[in-house]
């Protein structure tokens, strides 16, 4: 092997070895996505969850998951609002809830997350035991509404589908798995430049520039 195709060899391996889910290191500009947290109060008083530490906490453990694709969060803004001012309920019974309370605190400039109480398994929303549901991009009004209980996990991936329109998928590490967990946290390439194609056209008032 002549030193040129030596060197050329090493190189190569030098970045498959430091590229994460097929997205060589440094080959991606990082992208800071704006988040606007709104938790609903109990109207009995009981202290709202998550706290401001505690999203911001959840912003953290989503940042790692993404970073993979150049992707990180901050909080952009927090409210505690009383959903029963704004017509809501605190415990969402159906779909055309959900639509209602993305409707109600979306904003352009950021992505939007809103934490209701439990749902009420009356309505459509028992169809199953999904407790997060998010638009899907181009979907509108854009958002995630979850039930105030659920991890960051499923935040991160809620984002996928929120932002790029990832679909659930079959592979069992992967975050875009339909039953998250702390073992889902693989994202691929393709999923990788998905979303941050939508989030550089669609989404672009969210980054944080």
């Amino acid at each position: 092997m002549t030193k040129e195709r030596s060197l050329l060899f090493f190189i190569s391996l030098f970045l498959a070895v430091f590229s994460v889910s097929g997205v060589a290191l440094g080959s991606v500009a990082p992208l800071e996505v704006k988040v606007k947290f709104v938790v609903f109060e109990n109207s009995d008083a009981i202290p709202p969850v998550p706290s401001v530490h505690q999203v911001s906490k959840a912003l953290r453990v989503m940042s790692k998951l993404w970073a993979r694709c150049g992707i990180s969060f901050s909080l952009g803004s927090y409210e505690q609002i009383k959903p029963e001012a704004f017509g809501l309920s605190y415990h969402p019974k159906n779909h055309s809830d959900l639509r209602k309370i993305r409707k109600s605190f979306r904003q352009s400039s950021s992505a939007l997350y809103v934490a209701t109480g439990r749902w009420d398994r009356a309505g459509d929303l028992g169809e199953d035991k999904s407790n997060a549901f998010s638009s899907v991009a181009d979907g509108g009004p854009d958002g995630v509404v979850f039930e105030n209980h659920v991890r960051p996990y499923l935040l991160a991936h809620e984002f996928g589908h929120l932002s790029g329109g990832l679909d659930d998928v079959s592979q069992e590490f992967n975050l875009m798995n339909h039953v998250v967990g702390v073992d889902t946290d693989q994202l691929d390439s393709s999923q990788c430049q998905q979303v941050r194609a939508k989030l550089l056209s669609r989404f672009r008032e969210w980054l944080r520039i």
